[in-house]
């Protein structure tokens, strides 16, 4: 059996999610400006405007780690 291939993450999803959980443990508003950043790269992003989920997990795993609180 395989899992299905992950699908590109859309800059709303991962605001989403920021503002729901990720404020439990890190300064937002600074988070939330560098992950606009990160989909201003257009090397980074899929034809649609979203960005594939290797690429988001390890950006925002440095992200997290950076902005914690």
């Amino acid at each position: 059996m395989t899992l299905p291939k992950l699908q590109a993450i859309s800059r709303k999803d991962v605001a989403d999610w920021v503002r729901e959980h990720a404020r439990e443990f890190c300064q937002i508003d600074e988070l939330l400006r560098e992950i606009r950043a990160l989909y201003e790269k257009t090397d980074y992003r899929t034809r649609d405007g979203c960005l594939p989920m290797d690429k988001l997990a390890h950006e925002l795993k440095k992200l997290l780690d950076t902005y914690r609180s």
